[in-house]
């Protein structure tokens, strides 16, 4: 079984953000040692739990990449993100910053609407976005897609489809979710509306159900503040959590060095594939939905001086 250590002992593969990638963990077990420590670079250590199992899990995919006859080509397919999430470029963007705070607005399930290959209105995007912020100067940018729903302050990231729109904005990401302005939620009578958002920096998640206007369920955690906001029963998806079928840590660990029986990133990831059918992070699963599919515009956003008063 792989564990991570943090004594740089030598041989000793590193992680951090510019210590660990793709090309140099395959060239690393290419060399196939009989043993090996993996240490973390110092800025790494404050993330000692969100880490460890993105790290082994790499370090498990791309040991059977190097151990593979057929190394050079599964190498090269091994980079592709349809293929191996875990890569140069996706790795950081998924693990080291595992971020999202956006609405869906839904009129039936949104994992089949979304798995169905919507074409994208963009008329009926740009309309949503301004009916949404109205006060805000909307120019476009270049698309996105829906692996990246958390814009900075100044951007948007909107798509509407037949029966489903979706829209990220940092008014999103907050701590108390049933505390979302109602003109967000009375904008959509009629239609589902969930709010999803985590920040792997703070191992922070939330999400929020409202039907017909009506908040269902409503949860955020983190470990520095607990348990923010639970309200509403929780659906069926969520017990193994509570129950500890899903650690934190590992069993030969204190279970008192983690606060929840869970990490609150794993239950957001569960949540993502329950409700829209696709993952942030792990390997990738043919059922599931690729969010680099799902093409979203994206607008920059501003205020007229005028305007913010």
């Amino acid at each position: 079984m792989l564990k991570l250590l943090e004594t740089p002992v030598s041989p000793t593969l590193e992680f951090g953000p510019t210590a660990c990638s793709m090309s140099s963990t395959l060239a690393f077990f290419q060399k196939k040692p009989q043993f090996f420590i993996v240490s973390f670079t110092p800025q790494m250590k404050h993330l000692k739990y969100l880490f460890r199992k993105c790290a082994l899990q790499l370090i498990e995919q791309v040991m059977q990449v190097a151990a593979n006859p057929s190394f050079e080509r599964d190498a090269a397919k091994a980079r592709r993100p349809s293929t191996l999430r875990y890569t140069t470029q996706n790795y950081w963007r998924i693990h080291m910053g595992a971020k999202t705070w956006m609405l869906i607005y839904s009129s039936g399930n949104p994992s089949e609407i979304l798995k169905s290959n919507p074409v994208l209105d963009r008329d009926a995007t740009v309309a949503f976005a301004k009916k949404l912020f109205p006060s805000d100067k909307l120019e476009p940018l270049d698309d996105g897609n829906l692996s990246y729903t958390c814009p900075p302050d100044n951007e948007l990231v909107v798509g509407c489809f037949s029966g489903l729109s979706i829209i990220a904005a940092k008014e999103f990401g907050i701590d108390y979710p049933s505390k979302l302005p109602a003109s967000f939620i009375e904008s959509a009578l009629g239609h589902s509306v969930y709010l999803h958002a985590m920040h792997s920096a703070v191992d922070w998640f939330a999400y929020a159900i409202w039907k017909n206007g009506k908040l269902q369920r409503s949860l955020s955690l983190s470990p520095d503040s607990g348990v923010l906001e639970d309200i509403g029963a929780r659906p069926p998806f969520e017990e193994p959590y509570w129950a500890g079928q899903h650690p934190a840590v590992d069993a030969e660990e204190e279970a008192s060095e983690y606060p929840f029986a869970f990490h609150p990133l794993d239950l957001g990831e569960a949540v993502l594939l329950e409700f829209f059918g696709y993952q942030l992070e792990g390997v990738v699963d043919p059922s599931h939905l690729e969010p680099e599919e799902v093409q979203l515009m994206r607008f920059k956003r501003s205020r007229s001086w005028w305007r913010r008063w």
